[in-house]
């Protein structure tokens, strides 16, 4: 199945996936996979808001923050800085976050 788009998170090239869930869930992360699936039918602010969900999971395990009890600020200072590179490489994300966010969810 060809990607609906390639997000650079750090060092890893993650593909985006839109299939069918069969309403199991809105969409999950897969960290050997480099991969984030999401349900076929989502449109408008809930695709977006599940995608930048499960991209928050990608920043979590690639910033190597899931097996350490971390403080507040350090998991925010990581999230920052790893956003900030993901909208610095992958200009045409933020161009389809605007997008998206105009349509109607239904």
């Amino acid at each position: 199945m060809k990607p609906s788009m390639i997000i650079k998170v750090g060092a890893i090239d993650v593909e985006v996936l839109s299939v069918p869930l069969d309403g199991e869930l809105f969409g999950d992360f897969d960290y050997l996979k480099a991969r984030i699936r999401v349900e076929e039918d989502l449109k408008g602010p809930l695709l977006v808001d599940t995608i930048l969900h499960e991209l928050f999971h990608a920043f979590w395990q690639i910033g190597k923050l899931k097996d350490k009890k971390e403080e507040e600020e350090r998991v925010v200072s990581v999230m920052a800085t790893i956003m900030t590179q993901v909208l610095r490489d992958n200009p045409n994300l933020i161009t389809w976050l605007k997008k998206n966010l105009q349509k109607p969810t239904s």
